[in-house]
């Protein structure tokens, strides 16, 4: 189910964080590192976003995927299988 509806089941190390910062951005992404000084958050396009601590007003989780509901409905029969099959190999 998790793998065609994305939100149903999320595993932790895949939660994502929204980070608010001081200057009320809200930048949300899966965690990839973490110091007492910085917190990098990739987002849903790949991209690694480094956020010093000092600027973070509030960090919380979410259970909401970064992958977009619909995708696979962008996807042809090919495509969804070999999506499937990746993402089997990674339990």
């Amino acid at each position: 189910v998790s793998r065609v509806v994305p939100c149903a089941t999320i595993a932790p190390r895949f939660y994502p964080f929204v980070a608010f910062t001081v200057a009320g951005r809200a930048v949300t992404g899966v965690r990839v590192r973490q110091t007492d000084e910085l917190l990098v958050l990739r987002d849903a396009a790949g991209a690694e976003v480094r956020i010093p601590r000092a600027e973070i007003e509030e960090l919380q989780t979410s259970r909401r995927s970064l992958m977009p509901e619909t995708t696979i409905r962008l996807l042809d029969r090919e495509e969804a299988r070999d999506l499937f099959a990746y993402l089997q190999g990674l339990e």
